[in-house]
C-alpha cells in the first residue's frame, strides 16, 4: 500500500485541521501497518476521538474554544504521543490542556501488561489501539 497522506487525512476525517504530524514518515508507516494487520478501522476511530472529528464546534471547560492535536512518535512501537492544546479565542496562543500516548497493544507487549516494550497497561486484553492519559 503506498499512501497519500493528504488524501487518507481527508477521506477520513472531517476535521484533520486539528491534527498536527510532527514525524510523517513514521505516521505513514504506522498506518501501513494498520492496513496490512486489518486494523486500519480501529487506528483511525482513536484518531478521531482524539480531534474529536464527530464534533462541528469544539469547548474548553464548556466554553466555545479551539483544540489542536499534536502527534509525535513514541518510543513504543507502532506508538504515538499526543498533546491536547487548546485556546478560547482566536487571538490566543494554544497552550497545553493534556498529553498523553496512542498507544498500540498486542503479542509484542503481552496484550498491555505494563512490561516492555512498551510499558503500558491494557485493561481488555485486546489487540489495538489504545489512548492512555
Amino acid at each position: 500500500m503506498n499512501i497519500d497522506r493528504n488524501y487518507f487525512l481527508s477521506s477520513n476525517f472531517k476535521h484533520i485541521d486539528r491534527l498536527e504530524i510532527y514525524d510523517v514518515d513514521y505516521f505513514e508507516s504506522v498506518v501501513k501497518f494498520a492496513y496490512h494487520s486489518n486494523q486500519l478501522e480501529n487506528l483511525i476511530s482513536r484518531l478521531k476521538r482524539l480531534i474529536r472529528d464527530d464534533q462541528e464546534e469544539t469547548s474548553v471547560f464548556g466554553s466555545p474554544g479551539y483544540l489542536k492535536v499534536n502527534l509525535f512518535k513514541d518510543f513504543a512501537p507502532m506508538s504515538f504521543q499526543f498533546s491536547i492544546m487548546v485556546k478560547l479565542s482566536k487571538d490566543e496562543d494554544y497552550r497545553l490542556l493534556f498529553n498523553g500516548g496512542l498507544i498500540y497493544h498486542g503479542k509484542h507487549d503481552n496484550f498491555g501488561d505494563g512490561g516492555p516494550p512498551s510499558f503500558s497497561v491494557s485493561m481488555n486484553n485486546e489487540q489495538g489501539w489504545e489512548i492512555h492519559t
